[in-house]
């Protein structure tokens, strides 16, 4: 919690708790000092702060502040707070205290607007007035452009956004971001429907886009929403001041996010400001292309409703083509048109032509292009195909008009032509189609209403070149390196997307595909689903917001019945599905192991195609969320449903548990086995030591036998001579005495040859047992692969050696008693021999 930032309780609850209660207007009660104390113990966690929606405000930042002085704190998101620029210029002041922070997290705190938000609270003004020039500006042209005033800090001098709390907050992070260590994360965008967007104009964003360019480990950076690109792809004479007036108050910052240091004066005095160069850069666009270039670090850059232009997003695709390290780029919701395809296309061919010769080129993987009118098609055909989807008139103007000035100017040029769906098999979509013309024209006239004066009547444009913006879709069928492409809402038509299809029938590293809210109708989608068949890896498919209908969903579900599928997630919400493609998708999810998300939401679903669906899912193990809501698939059926993904997901969660636990009982069994193997080791070990021990016995007692029969030899040799010598007197014993000793060399040659075969049997069996001792090594260590079929087998080759123990020792017994008879034999020659020869002394002596 708090305790491992080293902050103390007293802190927490004295002034923090006070400045939280001034920041979100509430009382000092029980209730809502328990609110504060589940905010503080869910948003402090080891080495990060997650205070996220909490009404934040500058008042709880400056009581914070200076807690986090020298703290180890790794993560700070802030997000959807009301900081503004005094909260954040207080944030910013400690940043440079904090070494360990990786992650920072400032989007959607109203930052900018402060002076706006002000100026607009008086209500009696007519104009918001500048602290630099002291000109004004109407409040009606800030309201009747998108962006509020947005342009205010461009076209009429510094404007109302360039107070000295803004430059000073932004001048400060953009110090603190250069000379931070290990900033890796910085978010300072928000999305349209927050509550407290950032504002950051291109005054402010120079400053922040400087130290994000000085960072070497800055490596994700967010600046959505923040509508600083207007104007700046093209950089004229006039640029080099930026939104910043050069009289009054500018003066302050005439060179924007300049920071005073020796290596930046030397380099000014070069005549390229602090980056060396002739010509330094002069718009915010111009520094986040010199950034891509430069940065050794950046890998996500996320510019969404940015007012970008086509020269400035021309800036980008260059610089990206130069970067080694940026993976994705978004570019969503700036109102660009097929000249940026056209661009994103060649980068895509660049690269496939340098890495194919050898070289290094980009690293782009995911690429997000989303709510721009690459096609050219009419802002009018947009809301006539949005209006035979169901969704009514004035949402979809709205939509239009939050693209930007430039798609509203398309689509004032442009006839509102539907195009006609395809046939369909359920009843709702025809009955829906039916009552489609009524619902377009009663909303046109309520838009028409609501405006207070008629639209302008069509012009006719002039033919354009649809292939300049198939340029991206042909490069997309080589290129090795892109898996993420994001094209929702991009006024795609069947045409192009016949060019995608024959794209994915070469592309084999695309993973993700998004097409929601386009122009797709059931014979396009047709063609995708047969490219889905040969592509190996695509695995989310996001197609919600075209009217594909059954043929479309018939398409796909043959792309998911393949047995290689890799599809993981499919959206297919608000499609004009009926139950026909319902049960085609079920019937493809019998076979299919590869789906784990399915949307079909916002559809023309009975009751009948939704309980076969639920019935057909029963049998799939792998789906773990699937969204019927919005159709008339009853509540029990969705509940069925639900069931069966909550089955699948609670098995797919204790998939690896499952999986160890029957690894843990594999590892036991193994390691009973190993036991007794080890057990029956041991045995044979001792039963080894035992043979040896027998053996070194047997060669010790031949070894003696034959030691003994060497001195016998020896003795009887003397007793020739003895013989020899007393030959005169012993002439009579000599035949007897020679006869003897040809009865004892035989009888000794006799024993001889019996003992050398033995001997030769011996060591024969010597040799057996070795062989057989490898042997039982070799079946010891088939025992121990083979288990328990072989303790049979062993059992009884056990019994065997035991008989033939047996046998070897009565065979020993029998050699002892052999031996003891022979030397008792040997013992009675030698008394017989001795007897007579003391009786022929006896004799000699009486003589």
């Amino acid at each position: 919690m708090y305790a491992s930032l080293g902050i103390s309780s007293e802190q927490v609850y004295g002034d923090m708790y006070t400045a939280w209660l001034r920041d979100t207007h509430e009382k000092n009660t029980p209730d809502v000092k328990r609110l504060y104390t589940t905010t503080i113990e869910n948003g402090f966690g080891d080495q990060k702060i997650l205070l996220r929606r909490q009404r934040l405000g500058a008042n709880f930042i400056n009581s914070l502040a200076p807690l986090l002085h020298q703290c180890s704190l790794v993560k700070l998101d802030l997000h959807a707070n009301v900081l503004r620029d005094v909260g954040c210029e207080l944030l910013v002041h400690v940043l440079r205290d904090m070494p360990q922070l990786t992650h920072l997290d400032l989007g959607a705190n109203a930052i900018g607007s402060s002076s706006i938000v002000t100026g607009s609270i008086s209500g009696d003004s007519t104009a918001f007035k500048s602290k630099g020039t002291g000109g004004s500006i109407p409040t009606g042209t800030l309201a009747s452009r998108p962006g509020g005033a947005v342009a205010s800090g461009i076209a009429g001098g510094s404007g109302a956004r360039s107070s000295s709390s803004y430059l000073n907050a932004m001048q400060a992070l953009g110090s603190a971001i250069a000379q931070h260590k290990r900033l890796a994360v910085l978010i300072l965008g928000s999305d349209r429907e927050e509550a407290y967007v950032n504002q950051i104009e291109p005054i402010g964003a120079m400053l922040v886009l400087e130290g994000c360019v000085l960072s070497r480990t800055l490596k994700r950076l967010d600046l959505s929403g923040n509508p600083f690109a207007m104007n700046c792809g093209t950089p004229s004479a006039g640029a080099a001041s930026g939104s910043v007036s050069p009289t009054g108050g500018a003066a302050a910052v005439t060179r924007v996010g300049s920071t005073s240091t020796p290596e930046t004066d030397r380099a000014e005095r070069k005549g390229g400001g602090s980056y060396g160069m002739r010509c330094a850069p002069r718009t915010p666009v111009q520094l986040l292309a010199l950034l891509l270039r430069t940065s050794v670090a950046l890998t996500h850059l996320t510019l969404r409703s940015v007012d970008l232009t086509e020269g400035g997003a021309a800036q980008l695709f260059e610089a990206a083509g130069a970067s080694r390290t940026l993976q994705h780029l978004d570019l969503s919701s700036n109102g660009l048109s097929s000249r940026v395809a056209e661009m994103a296309g060649m980068l895509l061919r660049q690269r496939t032509t340098a890495v194919s010769g050898g070289a290094l080129g980009c690293t782009l993987q995911s690429l997000v292009l989303a709510h721009n009118d690459l096609w050219d098609n009419s802002a009018a055909a947009t809301q006539a195909h949005r209006g035979s989807l169901g969704i009514g008139a004035p949402t979809a103007a709205e939509q239009t008009m939050c693209g930007g000035s430039r798609l509203d100017d398309r689509a004032q040029g442009t006839a509102s032509v539907a195009p006609m769906p395809s046939a369909s098999g359920s009843k709702y979509v025809s009955r829906t189609r039916a009552l489609r013309d009524d619902v377009q024209n009663d909303t046109g006239v309520v838009f028409q209403l609501e405006h207070h004066s008629p639209p302008p009547p069509p012009l006719p444009l002039p033919p354009r070149d649809h292939s300049s913006g198939l340029v991206l879709l042909l490069a997309l069928g080589h290129d090795r390196f892109i898996t993420r492409l994001i094209l929702d809402d991009c006024a795609m038509g069947d045409a192009v997307l016949s060019t995608l299809c024959r794209s994915l029938l070469t592309n084999t590293m695309l993973k993700v595909l998004s097409l929601r809210h386009n122009h797709l109708s059931p014979d396009g989608v047709v063609q995708l689903g047969r490219s889905l068949c040969r592509h190996p890896c695509l695995e989310k498919l996001l197609l919600s917001g075209n009217a594909i209908e059954d043929e479309g969903a018939c398409a796909i579900t043959t792309a998911l019945g393949q047995p290689d599928a890799s599809l993981e997630e499919l959206d297919i919400a608000k499609t004009w599905l009926g139950d026909r493609g319902l049960i085609a998708i079920g019937v493809a999810l019998q076979t299919n192991v590869s789906l784990r998300v399915l949307h079909v939401s916002d559809n023309h679903f009975t009751h009948n195609g939704g309980a076969s669906f639920a019935a057909l899912l029963e049998s799939n193990n792998v789906v773990v969320r699937c969204e019927l809501g919005a159709t008339s698939v009853p509540h029990h059926i969705r509940l069925r449903v639900e069931r069966t993904t909550a089955r699948n997901r609670t098995r797919a969660e204790n998939a690896d548990a499952d999986a160890l636990k029957a690894e843990v009982v594999r590892l036991h069994y193994q390691k009973y086995k190993l036991l007794e193997a080890h057990l029956e080791l041991e045995a044979l070990r001792e039963s080894n030591v035992e043979v040896k021990r027998t053996t070194d016995n047997f060669d010790l007692q031949t070894k003696q036998d034959q030691s003994d029969f060497v001195k016998r030899i020896r003795e009887l040799e003397e007793q020739i001579e003895n013989a020899k010598q007393q030959e005169v007197r012993y002439t009579e014993q000599k035949a007897k005495l020679e006869a003897d000793l040809a009865k004892a060399e035989r009888a000794h040659e006799a024993d001889m040859t019996y003992m050398a075969e033995r001997l030769a049997v011996e060591v024969d069996l010597r040799e057996k047992a070795e062989a057989e001792l490898q042997q039982r090594q070799e079946e010891l260590k088939g025992w121990q692969e083979n288990g328990p079929e072989r303790e049979a087998q062993r059992r009884e080759q056990l019994a065997v050696l035991k008989a033939d123990q047996e046998a070897w020792s009565s065979q020993r017994k029998g050699y002892r008693d052999r031996t003891t008879e022979l030397q008792r034999e040997v013992a009675a020659l030698e008394a017989a021999e001795s007897s007579k020869t003391s009786k022929k002394r006896k004799k000699s002596v009486k003589v």
